[in-house]
């Protein structure tokens, strides 16, 4: 059970500790009790009985309460139970027994799964049954009564007091002490998955003891460490008497830092340990005395007692024959540690909301007590709305989780809500009512109005197209427009199309964004025998010379003479660079100035009383 003085915050927790089964031979009766206690904590312990326990020892009104109990009853026989208490009374152990019992009313809780078997429960009272007690030893002592009916025989109570000696456990007030106290700080409040250590500001022995060993290199020995720039101690413990030396720790020539003793000058070393942490010995573990040798660094000089170890007892004054050492012990005040937990360590790590307890006792028997309240709270969920998206010029609102103590914006503002125009990555910092904290993170994205373009390549007449300037949250239309027919493509940068006609196609591309629209027409050529040849599915033209510089011609097909046609010029992105047009004539050859294109493959396309010609073209200046 817990050992606690007042509590700073009470949380209430229910301990229902269970006594010996009773069975009544009668019609109806009682066959499980429990007592219910708060003792203000989440570190309890449980018992399967409630009779012969021992709580230990409190400090004056440590604020521990009598809830109430619980009761199981069945019946048989046409009986009736038709109600149930507790009784209780605090007596003084060695006391005339003349206290009165004070009674707590067990209402009907419910029907337990077994024929007639019914629960009798009550955990809301509030007593504060150790409070007011002087100092010494006491017992809480509580008995159980049921009421009964059985016709026609009448009514009755079951009594359920331990064969008449009772359910006592026992329990300590002790005076508070002077002249020791201890302080586990502040309550504290812990966030999300944190812990935070309790204790640490008082040692305990072994572990808090220490002892301080001064070496004199110019006293009691052959001096050979006399100027010494570092000196090491090297150094085992004994467990019992002439047991020989265990766990030596420090230097055997190897400067690394392990028993070197600090420089006090005039050949004054000093080195102070914990002998139990030092040598890895646990805390009820015998240390009888030590062994001692001093070296340099590399290991080159040793002084030890004319070739023997030098030995330094463990005692309240540490002693040794040899000269050149002296020792000083110093004990910790407090021999014995118990946290509320169970653990015996100078700290416990906390994680968990409860109020936890410490109990140390010192040297002279002095027990120092104190208590902290640690709160568990979880991370703050925050969440930040509004638009994450903005268009050049223009700015945006975002609006955090309401209902925190303070906000703080990587940009500096200290509202629940900040006006942005430039975009970047935000990180908002909230801090709710428990001091705990909770971060979101955005990224404010800037949007152009956008510009519509694309590239294209194709195999035969089978085109693939590419947006190039893509953007975020934008939408893609297309229109191919190939025999009139409107066949848009919608959201998609990479389409690919297979034509069924040659020529020239005004390829339409809409970018959409929240920020507006733009839109291109570009013609490409559509050949569907390939890219690379681009003959007619009628007829070709013969053009020369091939590859040109400054002037290209090429010979008119019969059925052109007398008759218009139009001739021209695409580049391999499909823009039209030259178009001339040719009026009816009976001569047969044609010329064109291609002085002004730049070197590159080009391709010529007549077009005439519905059908085209085609050639390649090669600029080479």
């Amino acid at each position: 059970m817990t050992h606690l003085r007042n509590m700073k915050t009470k949380i209430t927790y229910f301990l229902f500790i269970f006594l010996f089964p009773f069975y009544s031979f009668a019609a109806s009766g009682i066959w499980e009790r429990a007592v219910a206690l708060n003792f203000g904590t989440t570190n309890f312990v449980t018992g399967t009985t409630f009779n012969t326990q021992n709580w230990g020892t409190f400090l004056p009104n440590p604020g521990h309460q009598l809830k109430g109990g619980s009761i199981n009853t069945f019946k048989n026989n046409g009986d009736d139970i038709t109600g149930a208490r507790i009784f209780y009374r605090v007596i003084a152990v060695g006391s005339a027994e003349n206290v009165p019992f004070t009674s707590i009313n067990l209402p009907f809780g419910q029907n337990l799964p077994n024929n007639g078997d019914q629960q009798w429960l009550s955990s809301s009272d509030s007593i504060l049954f150790m409070n007011g007690l002087a100092p010494g030893n006491y017992n809480l002592e509580v008995y159980f009564e049921a009421d009964f009916t059985f016709q026609p025989n009448g009514a009755g109570v079951h009594i359920d007091n331990n064969a008449g000696a009772n359910y006592k456990a026992q329990f300590t007030i002790a005076s508070p002490n002077q002249g020791c106290s201890i302080n586990l700080g502040n309550d504290t409040t812990i966030c999300g998955l944190a812990a935070v250590q309790l204790g640490g500001n008082f040692t305990i022995a072994p572990f808090g003891d220490s002892l301080t060993i001064t070496y004199n290199a110019s006293s009691g020995g052959a001096g050979q460490l006399i100027g010494a720039s570092k000196v090491y101690m090297h150094s085992g413990y004994e467990a019992t008497p002439f047991g020989g030396a265990i766990n030596w720790v420090g230097n055997w020539g190897q400067d690394d830092g392990i028993g070197k003793m600090d420089s006090l000058g005039n050949n004054l070393w000093r080195i102070t340990i914990n002998p139990n942490s030092y040598y890895n010995v646990p805390a009820n573990g015998p240390i009888n005395g030590f062994f001692l040798v001093f070296r340099n660094a590399d290991g080159t000089l040793v002084e030890n007692n004319g070739g023997n170890n030098i030995f330094l007892s463990n005692q309240a004054n540490p002693a040794t024959s040899f000269a050149g050492v002296s020792a000083t012990k110093t004990v910790s005040e407090f021999t014995s540690i118990l946290w509320s937990t169970g653990a015996n360590t100078s700290t416990i790590l906390v994680s968990e909301s409860g109020t936890y307890w410490v109990q140390l006792t010192n040297s002279q028997g002095c027990v120092a007590i104190d208590t902290v309240v640690v709160n568990a709270n979880n991370i703050p969920f925050v969440n930040i709305s509004g638009n994450l998206i903005i268009c050049e010029g223009e700015s945006t609102t975002l609006t955090s989780t309401p209902g925190f103590v303070s906000y703080s914006w990587s940009n500096g503002v200290n509202n629940s809500s900040v006006t942005l125009n430039q975009p970047g990555n935000y990180v908002l910092t909230v801090t709710d009512v428990n001091g705990c904290t909770g971060i979101d993170v955005v990224d404010l994205i800037e949007l152009p109005v956008p510009q519509a373009e694309f590239t294209f390549t194709n195999v035969g007449p089978n085109f693939t197209f590419t947006v190039t300037n893509q953007y975020p949250n934008a939408q893609y239309f297309w229109d191919f427009n190939e025999d009139g027919v409107n066949d848009n493509v919608t959201n998609s940068t990479n389409p690919t199309r297979g034509f069924t006609t040659n020529g020239a196609k005004n390829i339409r591309l809409i970018v959409v964004n929240q920020c507006g629209s733009d839109t291109l027409i570009k013609p490409v050529l559509v050949n569907g025998i390939g890219i690379d040849e681009h003959k007619s599915t009628n007829s070709a033209i013969t053009v020369y010379p091939n590859p040109a510089t400054n002037f290209v011609s090429f010979n008119l097909p019969n059925e052109l003479f007398n008759a218009d046609a139009t001739v021209t010029i695409i580049d391999l992105s499909g823009k039209q660079v030259i178009t001339e047009h040719i009026q009816k004539t009976k001569n047969g050859v044609h010329t064109l100035n291609v002085s002004e294109l730049p070197n590159g493959i080009y391709f010529i396309t007549l077009n005439s009383a519905n059908k085209n010609y085609n050639s390649k073209l090669i600029i080479n200046k």
